[in-house]
């Protein structure tokens, strides 16, 4: 499986939480809040950086093997961090990312994939939170487009 490193500095994200969290297994209307967000929240986001990202942040608990269920967010880049009333505010912490490029419309079976590659090799990460970056090149309502499935590692000194 192919993938990327990338190194980032902190990052700052605006944007919404999807309601009652996602629970494996069950299906979502994540499609219908991405259009609702670009229809209604993105516009009124303040501060939104140029060429900047917009993201689903994944949050794990600790329970997640148990529930099978973990925090989503609908983000755009902000230049800075700071609080906007209705909305909710996310920094990515510094470090290095692992990148695997995926296919989008096939994203619930190819997740699973990455996370099996990462475990045949080793390959330490962060295992609170991942995030899907979708990349601007691309256009989601047609098939074939690419993201983004990235993970934060965790160096030898963490």
């Amino acid at each position: 499986m192919k993938y990327g490193i990338k190194n980032h500095d902190a990052r700052y994200f605006v944007g919404v939480e999807y309601p009652g969290g996602v629970k494996i297994g069950v299906k979502n209307q994540i499609g219908k809040y991405w259009k609702d967000f670009f229809e209604k929240d993105f516009p009124a986001i303040d501060d939104v950086k140029d060429g900047g990202k917009f993201i689903g942040l994944e949050c794990y608990p600790p329970d997640f093997m148990e529930t099978k269920q973990f925090d989503y967010f609908l983000l755009c880049e902000v230049n800075k961090n700071y609080n906007q009333e209705g909305f909710i505010s996310k920094k990515l912490p510094q470090g290095r990312y692992a990148c695997f490029p995926i296919a989008f419309d096939n994203i619930l079976s190819e997740i699973p994939r990455v996370y099996e590659f990462i475990k045949e090799n080793n390959i330490k990460i962060n295992h609170g939170f991942d995030y899907e970056d979708y990349l601007q090149e691309e256009d989601y309502t047609k098939s074939g487009a690419i993201l983004n499935f990235c993970l934060k590692l965790v160096d030898d000194n963490e």
